[in-house]
């Protein structure tokens, strides 16, 4: 299917439901740099499985590329089919292609000696109730890695959290998306073939981002605030941990 398609078509038809003169609100994005402030420009995604990385980029896409944020992806693992993991292996080394983020070769059982050895200044993991068991013990793993690299490195982090099977918790940060953006994500998906032809879950992707702006417009900002004027939009909760909390 033509997946950029696809998603101009979700973007028109949510568009025509909005009164005409509320239409040019959506035509332009906020800056990264106004909403987060310091933008991260070396970001480490943990992904618990080769597709993650798609699902949670949508914050590291747009550091790359307003920013030039150096992004690269850990793959936590690679599924519980011994039988898949070559192909999965293939399958995530081409959707990082898409995205234009590099592979970190590094041992998933150390994630504490991938961060110090990319030495990112966040990272982009689960939340620690995104209902998965995998993604759960990638996101306390992945904190304690963090916590232990910051208290003994002398260095500051921003732990940034994530959702997909289930809503998080008290996010704090909502990170509109281009339609640009959403079609990269859904093309790095796609690489991933062989878990898309057990689930189309691509299709869904642009709801679900679309349901996250809804979401977020007002858990971030209050409710009754002005809702943010996006289409599509991600969740995180950032947290930053610095040295001075161990002094």
């Amino acid at each position: 299917m033509d997946f950029s398609r696809y998603v101009d078509q979700i973007e028109a038809l949510y568009l025509a439901g909005l009164p005409e003169g509320q239409r040019k609100s959506f035509s332009a994005l906020t800056p990264l740099s106004q909403i987060m402030g310091e933008v991260p420009k070396r970001l480490l995604i943990i992904a618990p499985h080769p597709d993650d990385e798609c699902l949670m980029s949508g914050l590291a896409l747009r550091a790359k590329e307003e920013c030039g944020a150096e992004v690269a992806v850990l793959a936590y693992g690679f599924g519980s089919d011994p039988a898949r993991r070559d192909g999965r292996k293939e399958e995530f080394k081409k959707a990082l292609q898409v995205l234009g983020f590099k592979e970190l070769v590094s041992d998933p059982a150390d994630l504490r000696g991938a961060i110090h050895s990319f030495r990112p200044e966040a990272i982009l993991i689960p939340n620690l109730h995104d209902s998965h068991p995998t993604h759960i013990r990638c996101s306390e793993e992945a904190w304690d890695a963090a916590r232990a690299t910051v208290s003994a490195g002398g260095m500051r982090l921003t732990v940034l959290e994530s959702e997909y099977w289930g809503p998080m918790g008290n996010p704090n940060l909502l990170i509109p998306l281009s339609s640009s953006t959403v079609k990269r994500m859904g093309l790095g998906l796609l690489c991933h073939e062989g878990e898309i032809a057990r689930n189309p879950y691509h299709l869904s992707l642009p709801a679900f981002l679309i349901d996250q702006q809804r979401r977020g417009s007002e858990i971030v900002s209050g409710f009754g605030a002005k809702p943010s004027p996006s289409i599509f939009a991600q969740l995180y909760r950032a947290t930053t941990l610095s040295p001075e909390a161990w002094s």
